[in-house]
Formats: C-alpha cells, sequence, structure tokens
C-alpha cells in the first residue's frame, strides 16, 4: 500500500519532458549561431563597403595595404624622435616600448 501511495503522489510519469528540455537548447544555441553568422557576414559587407567609399576609385589595393602596414609599424615600433614632430599623431608612441620598455645595451661582441 505504501508503493501505491508514492506513485500516485508523483503523478503520471513525465517521460518527454527531458526530451523536450535538450531539443529547446538545441534550438536555442542554432539560433545564436545563426544569429552570430548573419552579424558576421553583414559585418564584413559593410566593412568592405566603408573601405571601397575611403579608399576611393584613385587607391590601388596595394598602395592601400602599403599605407595601412607603414600605419601598423609606426604603431607597433612607434617613431624615432627626430622623425616625430609636433604635427605628428603619435609623436613618441610604441606599443612594443609600452610592453617591453624601451631601454636598450649597446655592445660589441669579441672572439
Amino acid at each position: 500500500m505504501n508503493d501505491h501511495h508514492q506513485t500516485a503522489a508523483c503523478g503520471p510519469p513525465r517521460r518527454g519532458a527531458l526530451l523536450l528540455l535538450v531539443l529547446s537548447m538545441l534550438t536555442l544555441f542554432m539560433m545564436i549561431g545563426t544569429l552570430m553568422l548573419v552579424l558576421a557576414i553583414r559585418a564584413r559587407s559593410t566593412a568592405r563597403a566603408f573601405a571601397d567609399a575611403v579608399a576611393g576609385p584613385g587607391i590601388q589595393a596595394s598602395e592601400a595595404r602599403g599605407l595601412l602596414d607603414e600605419a601598423l609599424m609606426v604603431l607597433l615600433r612607434g617613431k624615432a624622435a627626430a622623425e616625430a614632430g609636433e604635427d605628428s599623431a603619435m609623436p613618441l608612441e610604441s606599443l612594443l616600448a609600452d610592453r617591453y620598455g624601451d631601454e636598450t645595451l649597446t655592445g660589441e661582441i669579441q672572439a
């Protein structure tokens, strides 16, 4: 009688509740993945359109890449004090010097 009382209190067995929970979580992850994919595709197309608008018809892709490479090197290594003037946007800034310091050692190796 005790076993009958416990099964009656639990109610009908819920066989598909866990399956429903797993399927709803998979659906949620698929929707989030689709959203990220759509956002990435739109961001890429927007970035390309912006690059084309900024570069204009006069600048070739190789020239633009060269300018970007030069700007990256200036950002990483910085400019020398003689090159950096008052009109420079980043007069003495260097990401590598900020990270590792700008002290240098000089010397000669003798055999």
